[in-house]
């Protein structure tokens, strides 16, 4: 869970410590969970855009019977991005996806760097209506895939 002070919800600052350190947190804790799993980073992060970067090494386990990372991976992925940035938002609660789409441009292969964005053009009452897009390292205006995705947040502790 992304545990958040009330000042880390009010500068640039505050994003990075908070999102650095729950990033963190899911790669040491000893209860491996999915998103613990993949193993994203940090990228960057801009508090005034309202959209975050991460960054994931792909490995052999996400991979399908075709050798590329599974679109499934590639969808959570996804959604862990545009939701981790929800939930910094809404002031760290749950946010649970509503609905998704996936868009897959092209095969991601294993064994590559894989940057996640996603961006947050409406932050409603209880909903967050969130964009994402996923490249190859080196390859920022060629996208794997892109998403499109709606999350609930009951518990707003902060209006954008």
């Amino acid at each position: 869970m992304i545990r958040l002070n009330k000042e880390d919800l009010t500068s640039q600052e505050g994003m990075e410590r908070a999102l650095k350190s729950y990033f963190d947190q899911l790669r040491a804790s000893p209860d491996i969970t999915f998103n613990g799993m993949l193993g994203a980073q940090l990228d960057s992060c801009d508090y005034a855009a309202r959209r975050v970067v991460l960054r994931v090494e792909t490995k052999p386990w996400m991979e399908n019977p075709s050798d590329v990372v599974h679109g499934g991976v590639a969808a959570a992925m996804l959604d862990m991005t545009m939701g981790t940035l929800c939930r910094y938002y809404t002031g760290g609660g749950m946010t649970p996806t509503v609905s998704m789409t996936v868009n897959y441009l092209r095969p991601t292969p294993v064994g590559r760097t894989i940057y996640l964005q996603a961006d947050l053009p409406k932050l409603g009452s209880t909903l967050c209506h969130t964009t994402g897009k996923a490249w190859v390292e080196g390859e920022p205006d060629a996208p794997v895939c892109t998403a499109t995705a709606s999350y609930f947040s009951a518990h707003r502790e902060k209006q954008t």
